[in-house]
C-alpha cells in the first residue's frame, strides 16, 4: 500500500486575501479532486489545517505517484473561482510526499517517511511529489514537474 500526504501550498494567502469561507470551500474542491482515486481503490482522509492523506492499497509507489500527479496537474490547470463571491482566486497547487507501507516498513514510519518526503517537495519549490524509501533517500517522482 501508498500513502501520500498532501499540503496544499501557499493555502495561509488564501484564506488572508479571500477569507477563511472562501478557504473552505478551496478545501472542498481540493478534496473533490483528491476523491477521484477513490475510483482507482483509493482513499482520501483530511488530516487537518489543508493537508490530505492518500491511501492506495494494491499500488506501487510509481502507480501512486502518478495517481496523485494527475490530481496535481489537474488541479494547477484549473483557474477557480469563488462560487459565493464569484472572484477569481487563480490556480492551486499541493506538494506531496509518497511512501509504501509494506512488511518492512509500518504505518507509522510509512507516514514518517511520507511526511518527510512532503518536506522535501516544499523545501524544493513546492509543486512537486517526491517519494521517500525505506532507507531514508528521497527522490522526486516525476522529471517534468515544475
Amino acid at each position: 500500500m501508498a500513502i501520500a500526504l498532501c499540503d496544499v501550498d501557499h493555502f495561509k494567502a488564501v484564506n488572508d486575501r479571500f477569507g477563511h469561507e472562501t478557504g473552505d470551500r478551496v478545501l472542498k474542491t481540493i478534496a473533490g479532486e483528491l476523491r477521484s482515486v477513490k475510483n482507482r481503490g483509493g482513499y482520501v482522509v483530511r488530516l487537518g489545517g489543508e493537508e490530505f492523506a492518500v491511501l492506495l492499497p494494491d499500488h506501487a509507489l510509481e502507480r501512486a505517484g502518478a495517481e496523485v500527479d494527475r490530481v496535481r496537474e489537474r488541479l494547477g490547470a484549473r483557474n477557480l473561482i469563488d462560487s459565493v463571491t464569484e472572484r477569481p482566486i487563480g490556480s492551486i497547487t499541493f506538494s506531496a510526499g509518497i511512501a509504501m507501507v509494506d512488511g518492512q516498513q509500518g504505518l507509522r514510519r510509512a507516514l514518517r517517511l511520507a511526511d518527510a518526503a512532503l518536506y522535501a517537495a516544499k523545501h524544493a519549490g513546492r509543486n512537486r511529489i517526491y517519494a521517500a524509501f525505506g532507507d531514508g533517500q528521497m527522490a522526486p517522482m516525476h522529471n517534468d514537474m515544475q
